[in-house]
């Protein structure tokens, strides 16, 4: 409890690797995060690189893994070498409100893919894209342990985790409320 009220966090001696591959405004390329996960293979040893965390997606829906770009994609290949390696890759699942599959990479079969949960109950929570013009999806009422209806989910989901108003750490210092599969991831 001491660490709670101090904002350590759950891992205060974790070392973290970040590789930034998307623009400020979330835009980019697979070929950026193709190379940034070259470079954890190359520099696995060097940094002692256990998990590799992507926060990222390219918004379509996959429910079959045995599909490109699920497999046979330079990405999918970069994250097999890492499972090879010993590393474990964690994807967001990604939030679209996809009900039938979920995005890529999460979908590729090496990843551990990502969605989210609430993990407390609130009357309704709506969820908006990127300039919160539009809706996507409401919880009314969004409960503990129910999917948060932005996240992607299907067969191919692995693992559910908190994903609304989940504390985390603010560069410089101190801690924010922040929501999403990436953050369940």
């Amino acid at each position: 409890v001491s660490s709670l009220s101090t904002n350590l966090g759950v891992a205060p001696d974790a070392e973290v690797v970040a590789l930034k591959v998307l623009a400020a405004n979330g835009s980019g390329n697979f070929t950026d995060v193709d190379d940034a996960l070259d470079w954890g293979i190359s520099n696995h040893l060097t940094y002692d690189i256990k998990i590799v965390n992507l926060s990222l997606s390219d918004g379509l829906e996959y429910d079959n893994a045995a599909t490109f770009p699920c497999t046979g994609s330079n990405t999918e290949n970069a994250m097999a070498q890492l499972k090879a390696l010993g590393i474990s890759v964690y994807t967001a699942s990604g939030n679209d409100g996809h009900d039938n599959g979920i995005s890529f990479p999460a979908c590729v079969p090496s990843a551990v893919s990502v969605g989210g949960v609430y993990d407390q109950t609130f009357s309704s929570v709506s969820w908006c894209g990127t300039t919160c013009a539009t809706i996507v999806c409401t919880d009314a009422p969004a409960t503990v342990d129910s999917f948060v209806c932005h996240t992607n989910s299907g067969s191919l989901l692995d693992l559910l985790a908190p994903d609304y108003r989940t504390t985390v750490p603010l560069l410089g210092g101190g801690t924010t409320n922040f929501g999403g599969p990436s953050i369940a991831s």
